[in-house]
Protein backbone atom coordinates (compact mmCIF):
# COMPACT_ATOMS: atom_id res chain seq x y z
CA UNK A 1 0.00 0.00 0.00
CA UNK A 2 1.03 3.61 -0.49
CA UNK A 3 1.53 5.82 2.54
CA UNK A 4 -1.86 7.51 2.20
CA UNK A 5 -3.54 4.10 1.90
CA UNK A 6 -2.22 3.16 5.34
CA UNK A 7 -3.85 6.27 6.78
CA UNK A 8 -7.22 5.41 5.17
CA UNK A 9 -7.14 1.68 5.94
CA UNK A 10 -9.40 -0.23 8.32
CA UNK A 11 -7.94 -0.97 11.76
CA UNK A 12 -8.96 -2.74 14.91
CA UNK A 13 -7.41 -3.36 18.30
CA UNK A 14 -5.20 -6.43 18.64
CA UNK A 15 -6.55 -9.68 20.03
CA UNK A 16 -3.72 -10.22 22.53
CA UNK A 17 -3.84 -7.14 24.75
CA UNK A 18 -6.06 -5.31 27.20
CA UNK A 19 -5.44 -1.65 28.03
CA UNK A 20 -5.15 -0.98 31.78
CA UNK A 21 -5.03 2.57 33.17
CA UNK A 22 -2.30 3.52 35.66
CA UNK A 23 -4.47 3.36 38.76
CA UNK A 24 -5.43 -0.26 38.00
CA UNK A 25 -2.01 -1.75 37.31
CA UNK A 26 -0.10 -3.67 39.97
CA UNK A 27 2.40 -2.08 42.34
CA UNK A 28 5.28 -3.74 40.46
CA UNK A 29 4.00 -2.37 37.14
CA UNK A 30 3.63 1.12 38.59
CA UNK A 31 7.19 0.92 39.88
CA UNK A 32 8.46 0.03 36.39
CA UNK A 33 6.39 2.75 34.71
CA UNK A 34 7.49 5.40 37.21
CA UNK A 35 11.10 4.85 36.17
CA UNK A 36 10.38 6.00 32.62
CA UNK A 37 11.88 9.43 31.82
CA UNK A 38 8.62 10.60 30.15
CA UNK A 39 6.30 9.43 32.94
CA UNK A 40 3.88 12.32 32.30
CA UNK A 41 3.14 10.78 28.88
CA UNK A 42 2.23 7.35 30.30
CA UNK A 43 -1.44 6.27 30.37
CA UNK A 44 -0.87 2.78 31.75
CA UNK A 45 0.00 -0.66 30.39
CA UNK A 46 -0.98 -3.06 27.65
CA UNK A 47 -1.28 -6.38 29.48
CA UNK A 48 -1.34 -9.61 27.50
CA UNK A 49 -4.53 -11.67 27.76
CA UNK A 50 -4.49 -15.20 29.22
CA UNK A 51 -2.92 -17.65 26.77
CA UNK A 52 -0.79 -15.00 25.08
CA UNK A 53 2.99 -15.10 25.43
CA UNK A 54 3.44 -11.48 24.40
CA UNK A 55 5.20 -9.15 26.86
CA UNK A 56 3.66 -6.27 28.77
CA UNK A 57 4.03 -2.97 26.90
CA UNK A 58 3.92 0.65 27.96
CA UNK A 59 0.71 2.41 26.94
CA UNK A 60 1.72 5.96 26.08
CA UNK A 61 -1.01 8.57 26.27
CA UNK A 62 -1.41 9.04 22.50
CA UNK A 63 -1.32 5.29 21.91
CA UNK A 64 -4.02 4.76 24.53
CA UNK A 65 -6.27 7.36 22.89
CA UNK A 66 -5.90 5.59 19.55
CA UNK A 67 -6.54 2.16 21.10
CA UNK A 68 -9.69 3.37 22.86
CA UNK A 69 -10.91 5.02 19.64
CA UNK A 70 -10.48 1.81 17.63
CA UNK A 71 -12.54 -0.16 20.12
CA UNK A 72 -15.57 1.64 18.65
CA UNK A 73 -14.43 2.62 15.15
CA UNK A 74 -12.55 0.96 12.27
CA UNK A 75 -10.79 4.09 11.01
CA UNK A 76 -8.10 6.37 12.38
CA UNK A 77 -9.23 9.48 14.30
CA UNK A 78 -9.27 12.75 12.36
CA UNK A 79 -6.59 14.46 14.45
CA UNK A 80 -3.94 12.07 13.14
CA UNK A 81 -4.47 13.47 9.63
CA UNK A 82 -3.20 16.80 10.97
CA UNK A 83 -0.03 15.30 12.45
CA UNK A 84 3.24 14.88 10.47
CA UNK A 85 2.54 11.95 8.16
CA UNK A 86 5.84 10.17 8.70
CA UNK A 87 5.45 10.29 12.49
CA UNK A 88 1.96 8.77 12.25
CA UNK A 89 3.12 6.05 9.86
CA UNK A 90 6.03 5.11 12.13
CA UNK A 91 3.71 4.91 15.13
CA UNK A 92 1.26 2.69 13.21
CA UNK A 93 4.04 0.41 11.96
CA UNK A 94 5.31 -0.20 15.50
CA UNK A 95 1.83 -0.74 16.99
CA UNK A 96 1.06 -3.24 14.23
CA UNK A 97 4.37 -5.01 14.72
CA UNK A 98 3.79 -5.29 18.48
CA UNK A 99 0.30 -6.83 18.01
CA UNK A 100 -1.36 -3.82 19.66
CA UNK A 101 -3.28 -3.06 16.44
CA UNK A 102 -4.37 -5.03 13.36
CA UNK A 103 -4.95 -3.78 9.81
CA UNK A 104 -7.28 -5.03 7.05
CA UNK A 105 -5.24 -6.41 4.15
CA UNK A 106 -7.94 -7.03 1.57
CA UNK A 107 -9.23 -10.37 2.84
CA UNK A 108 -8.33 -10.45 6.54
CA UNK A 109 -6.77 -8.51 9.40
CA UNK A 110 -3.01 -8.90 9.79
CA UNK A 111 -0.58 -7.96 12.57
CA UNK A 112 2.93 -8.71 13.85
CA UNK A 113 5.76 -9.38 11.42
CA UNK A 114 3.35 -9.91 8.54
CA UNK A 115 1.98 -6.38 8.94
CA UNK A 116 5.46 -4.94 9.48
CA UNK A 117 6.79 -6.47 6.28
CA UNK A 118 3.74 -5.29 4.33
CA UNK A 119 4.35 -1.79 5.66
CA UNK A 120 8.06 -1.81 4.74
CA UNK A 121 7.70 -3.73 1.47
CA UNK A 122 8.76 -0.77 -0.66
CA UNK A 123 11.44 0.65 1.62
CA UNK A 124 14.58 1.52 -0.29
CA UNK A 125 17.06 0.44 2.38
CA UNK A 126 20.50 -0.12 0.88
CA UNK A 127 21.78 -3.45 2.16
CA UNK A 128 25.55 -3.24 1.92
CA UNK A 129 27.42 -6.53 2.25
CA UNK A 130 29.28 -6.92 5.55
CA UNK A 131 32.78 -5.51 5.39
CA UNK A 132 35.39 -5.21 8.09
CA UNK A 133 36.33 -7.66 10.79
CA UNK A 134 33.82 -6.48 13.43
CA UNK A 135 30.88 -6.24 11.02
CA UNK A 136 31.52 -9.76 9.78
CA UNK A 137 31.97 -10.97 13.36
CA UNK A 138 28.65 -9.42 14.37
CA UNK A 139 26.74 -10.96 11.46
CA UNK A 140 28.28 -14.33 12.29
CA UNK A 141 26.82 -13.99 15.79
CA UNK A 142 23.39 -13.03 14.40
CA UNK A 143 23.38 -15.92 11.91
CA UNK A 144 24.22 -18.36 14.69
CA UNK A 145 21.45 -17.01 16.91
CA UNK A 146 18.85 -17.59 14.18
CA UNK A 147 19.83 -21.27 14.28
CA UNK A 148 18.93 -21.66 17.97
CA UNK A 149 15.27 -22.73 17.99
CA UNK A 150 13.19 -22.73 21.15
CA UNK A 151 15.41 -20.23 22.95
CA UNK A 152 13.93 -17.24 24.79
CA UNK A 153 14.63 -13.67 23.72
CA UNK A 154 16.59 -13.13 26.94
CA UNK A 155 18.76 -16.18 26.29
CA UNK A 156 19.37 -15.07 22.70
CA UNK A 157 20.42 -11.63 23.96
CA UNK A 158 22.87 -13.20 26.41
CA UNK A 159 24.27 -15.43 23.66
CA UNK A 160 24.81 -12.46 21.37
CA UNK A 161 26.32 -10.28 24.10
CA UNK A 162 28.87 -12.91 25.11
CA UNK A 163 29.82 -13.84 21.54
CA UNK A 164 33.59 -13.93 20.96
CA UNK A 165 34.37 -14.34 24.66
CA UNK A 166 37.41 -16.59 25.04
CA UNK A 167 37.04 -19.91 26.89
CA UNK A 168 38.63 -20.15 30.33
CA UNK A 169 41.08 -23.02 30.80
CA UNK A 170 42.65 -24.63 33.84
CA UNK A 171 45.89 -22.77 33.21
CA UNK A 172 43.98 -19.44 33.33
CA UNK A 173 42.33 -20.36 36.63
CA UNK A 174 45.67 -21.38 38.08
CA UNK A 175 47.34 -18.15 36.96
CA UNK A 176 44.49 -15.89 38.12
CA UNK A 177 42.92 -17.52 41.19
CA UNK A 178 41.29 -14.30 42.43
CA UNK A 179 40.61 -10.64 41.62
CA UNK A 180 43.77 -9.43 43.30
CA UNK A 181 45.95 -11.35 40.84
CA UNK A 182 44.04 -9.87 37.91
CA UNK A 183 44.44 -6.35 39.29
CA UNK A 184 48.16 -6.92 39.85
CA UNK A 185 48.44 -8.27 36.28
CA UNK A 186 46.86 -5.11 34.81
CA UNK A 187 48.22 -2.51 37.25
CA UNK A 188 51.46 -3.91 38.78
CA UNK A 189 52.25 -2.41 42.16
CA UNK A 190 55.95 -3.04 41.51
CA UNK A 191 55.95 -0.54 38.62
CA UNK A 192 56.41 2.97 40.13
CA UNK A 193 56.69 4.40 36.62
CA UNK A 194 53.21 3.27 35.59
CA UNK A 195 51.23 6.27 34.23
CA UNK A 196 48.46 5.75 36.78
CA UNK A 197 51.05 5.91 39.58
CA UNK A 198 52.42 9.20 38.27
CA UNK A 199 49.14 10.92 37.30
CA UNK A 200 47.47 11.84 40.56
CA UNK A 201 44.19 13.02 39.00
CA UNK A 202 43.01 9.49 38.13
CA UNK A 203 41.12 7.75 40.93
CA UNK A 204 40.23 4.05 41.17
CA UNK A 205 36.52 3.90 42.09
CA UNK A 206 36.27 0.24 43.04
CA UNK A 207 39.70 -1.05 44.15
CA UNK A 208 38.35 -4.53 44.90
CA UNK A 209 36.45 -4.87 41.63
CA UNK A 210 33.19 -5.74 43.40
CA UNK A 211 31.22 -4.53 40.38
CA UNK A 212 33.22 -6.81 38.09
CA UNK A 213 35.18 -3.82 36.78
CA UNK A 214 38.20 -1.79 37.80
CA UNK A 215 36.84 1.68 37.06
CA UNK A 216 39.04 4.78 36.90
CA UNK A 217 37.73 8.36 36.90
CA UNK A 218 39.58 11.57 36.15
CA UNK A 219 38.92 13.77 39.17
CA UNK A 220 39.74 17.04 37.36
CA UNK A 221 37.24 16.47 34.54
CA UNK A 222 34.38 18.96 34.19
CA UNK A 223 31.08 17.11 34.72
CA UNK A 224 28.57 19.87 33.94
CA UNK A 225 27.38 18.00 30.84
CA UNK A 226 26.73 14.87 32.88
CA UNK A 227 24.19 16.76 34.95
CA UNK A 228 22.24 17.31 31.72
CA UNK A 229 22.54 13.62 30.87
CA UNK A 230 23.96 14.07 27.40
CA UNK A 231 25.01 11.04 25.34
CA UNK A 232 28.10 9.17 26.46
CA UNK A 233 30.49 7.94 23.79
CA UNK A 234 32.39 4.71 24.40
CA UNK A 235 35.72 3.72 22.92
CA UNK A 236 36.28 -0.04 23.06
CA UNK A 237 39.90 -1.17 23.20
CA UNK A 238 40.05 -4.91 22.58
CA UNK A 239 43.47 -6.57 22.72
CA UNK A 240 44.00 -10.23 23.48
CA UNK A 241 44.25 -10.70 27.26
CA UNK A 242 48.04 -11.05 27.42
CA UNK A 243 48.49 -7.66 25.77
CA UNK A 244 46.13 -5.73 28.07
CA UNK A 245 48.71 -4.49 30.64
CA UNK A 246 50.94 -3.02 27.92
CA UNK A 247 47.93 -1.43 26.22
CA UNK A 248 46.81 0.23 29.48
CA UNK A 249 50.28 1.62 30.00
CA UNK A 250 50.38 3.03 26.46
CA UNK A 251 46.91 4.54 26.22
CA UNK A 252 46.44 6.20 29.64
CA UNK A 253 48.58 9.25 28.65
CA UNK A 254 46.46 9.58 25.49
CA UNK A 255 43.26 9.48 27.54
CA UNK A 256 44.68 12.04 29.94
CA UNK A 257 45.21 14.66 27.24
CA UNK A 258 42.11 13.93 25.15
CA UNK A 259 39.30 14.60 27.64
CA UNK A 260 38.36 11.02 28.51
CA UNK A 261 36.58 11.25 31.84
CA UNK A 262 36.69 7.58 32.90
CA UNK A 263 37.63 4.09 31.80
CA UNK A 264 37.23 0.56 33.09
CA UNK A 265 38.87 -2.82 32.64
CA UNK A 266 37.62 -6.28 33.55
CA UNK A 267 38.26 -7.19 37.19
CA UNK A 268 37.48 -10.91 36.91
CA UNK A 269 38.80 -13.78 34.84
CA UNK A 270 35.65 -13.69 32.73
CA UNK A 271 36.11 -9.93 32.35
CA UNK A 272 39.64 -10.51 31.09
CA UNK A 273 38.39 -13.00 28.50
CA UNK A 274 35.44 -10.94 27.24
CA UNK A 275 36.07 -8.88 24.09
CA UNK A 276 35.05 -5.54 25.66
CA UNK A 277 37.68 -5.84 28.37
CA UNK A 278 38.56 -2.13 28.27
CA UNK A 279 36.04 0.68 27.73
CA UNK A 280 36.79 4.41 27.75
CA UNK A 281 34.13 7.11 28.21
CA UNK A 282 33.94 10.50 26.46
CA UNK A 283 31.35 13.27 26.41
CA UNK A 284 32.30 14.32 22.88
CA UNK A 285 32.56 12.13 19.79
CA UNK A 286 35.34 14.22 18.26
CA UNK A 287 37.45 13.75 21.41
CA UNK A 288 36.98 10.01 21.09
CA UNK A 289 38.14 10.01 17.48
CA UNK A 290 41.18 12.17 18.24
CA UNK A 291 42.24 9.73 20.95
CA UNK A 292 41.59 6.75 18.67
CA UNK A 293 43.69 8.30 15.93
CA UNK A 294 46.69 8.44 18.27
CA UNK A 295 46.10 4.89 19.43
CA UNK A 296 45.97 3.44 15.92
CA UNK A 297 49.58 4.49 15.39
CA UNK A 298 50.75 3.62 18.90
CA UNK A 299 49.13 0.18 19.09
CA UNK A 300 50.37 -1.27 15.80
CA UNK A 301 51.28 -4.90 16.29
CA UNK A 302 49.02 -5.40 19.33
CA UNK A 303 46.95 -8.58 18.75
CA UNK A 304 43.26 -7.75 18.40
CA UNK A 305 40.35 -9.59 20.03
CA UNK A 306 37.32 -7.69 18.66
CA UNK A 307 34.02 -6.46 20.17
CA UNK A 308 30.90 -7.54 18.24
CA UNK A 309 28.11 -4.99 17.64
CA UNK A 310 30.41 -1.99 17.80
CA UNK A 311 31.58 0.24 14.96
CA UNK A 312 35.14 -0.47 13.85
CA UNK A 313 37.69 2.37 13.86
CA UNK A 314 40.91 0.76 12.63
CA UNK A 315 41.77 -1.80 9.98
CA UNK A 316 41.96 -4.76 12.37
CA UNK A 317 39.13 -4.32 14.89
CA UNK A 318 41.28 -3.48 17.90
CA UNK A 319 39.42 -0.17 18.33
CA UNK A 320 35.69 0.49 17.97
CA UNK A 321 33.00 2.77 19.34
CA UNK A 322 29.39 3.01 20.47
CA UNK A 323 27.12 5.56 22.11
CA UNK A 324 24.91 5.41 25.18
CA UNK A 325 21.81 7.59 24.82
CA UNK A 326 20.93 10.41 27.25
CA UNK A 327 19.47 9.63 30.68
CA UNK A 328 22.09 7.00 31.45
CA UNK A 329 24.12 7.52 34.62
CA UNK A 330 27.82 7.17 33.89
CA UNK A 331 28.52 5.92 37.42
CA UNK A 332 26.12 3.01 36.93
CA UNK A 333 27.73 2.22 33.61
CA UNK A 334 30.81 1.03 35.48
CA UNK A 335 28.65 -2.00 36.27
CA UNK A 336 28.24 -2.74 32.58
CA UNK A 337 27.74 -0.93 29.30
CA UNK A 338 24.39 -0.13 27.78
CA UNK A 339 25.20 0.27 24.06
CA UNK A 340 25.85 -3.41 23.41
CA UNK A 341 23.40 -4.70 26.01
CA UNK A 342 20.53 -2.67 24.55
CA UNK A 343 21.49 -3.65 21.03
CA UNK A 344 21.71 -7.33 21.94
CA UNK A 345 18.36 -7.12 23.76
CA UNK A 346 16.84 -5.65 20.59
CA UNK A 347 18.42 -8.36 18.43
CA UNK A 348 17.26 -11.08 20.82
CA UNK A 349 13.68 -9.81 20.59
CA UNK A 350 13.85 -9.47 16.79
CA UNK A 351 15.24 -12.99 16.31
CA UNK A 352 12.82 -14.55 18.82
CA UNK A 353 9.80 -12.89 17.21
CA UNK A 354 10.95 -14.06 13.79
CA UNK A 355 11.35 -17.62 15.05
CA UNK A 356 7.84 -17.43 16.52
CA UNK A 357 5.92 -15.93 13.60
CA UNK A 358 8.29 -15.26 10.70
CA UNK A 359 6.33 -15.71 7.45
CA UNK A 360 8.91 -16.82 4.86
CA UNK A 361 12.66 -17.46 5.11
CA UNK A 362 13.51 -15.04 2.29
CA UNK A 363 12.24 -12.10 4.36
CA UNK A 364 14.31 -12.88 7.45
CA UNK A 365 17.22 -10.54 6.67
CA UNK A 366 15.03 -7.73 5.21
CA UNK A 367 12.96 -7.88 8.41
CA UNK A 368 16.05 -7.73 10.62
CA UNK A 369 17.54 -4.93 8.53
CA UNK A 370 14.39 -2.79 8.62
CA UNK A 371 13.92 -3.28 12.39
CA UNK A 372 17.51 -2.18 13.07
CA UNK A 373 17.21 0.88 10.82
CA UNK A 374 13.93 1.77 12.50
CA UNK A 375 15.70 1.61 15.88
CA UNK A 376 18.46 3.94 14.68
CA UNK A 377 21.11 1.26 14.17
CA UNK A 378 23.16 1.00 10.98
CA UNK A 379 23.68 -2.76 10.45
CA UNK A 380 26.20 -1.92 7.74
CA UNK A 381 28.72 -1.01 10.43
CA UNK A 382 26.75 -1.32 13.73
CA UNK A 383 26.92 2.44 14.35
CA UNK A 384 24.25 4.69 15.84
CA UNK A 385 22.57 6.26 12.81
CA UNK A 386 22.14 9.65 14.47
CA UNK A 387 25.90 10.06 14.70
CA UNK A 388 26.87 8.60 11.34
CA UNK A 389 27.56 11.97 9.69
CA UNK A 390 29.79 13.09 12.55
CA UNK A 391 31.59 9.76 12.31
CA UNK A 392 32.22 10.24 8.59
CA UNK A 393 33.85 13.64 9.11
CA UNK A 394 35.96 12.85 12.17
CA UNK A 395 36.50 9.09 12.03
CA UNK A 396 40.20 8.18 12.02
Amino acid sequence: MKDRDWLRARYRTGQHYVLVEWSNVSFEQKDRLSRLPEETQVYGSFLSLPGSALPERVAWRETAILFLHLQNHDHLPHYLALEPERDVLNMLANLLHDHVLEIWNGDRFITGIEAWMAFHRNDNIHKSPPSGFLTELSWKAVTGAFLLPGVSAAALSKQLYSFNTLPIGDADRSRFPDKSTIREFQYPSTDPGHPLSIMNDWKLNDPNGESGWLGWRKTTHEYSQLANRTPTFKLYISPMPEALPAVIRLVVPILDRNRAHSFKTGATLNGLMRPDKMVVYFLNLSDLFVAAREMITLLKGVPEHGVPFTSQLDERGLLSWGVDPPRMEVISELDGGSWRSRLCDLLGNIIHQWQTEGPVESERIPYLWSRLHDAGIRPEDWAAAGYSEAAKTTNP
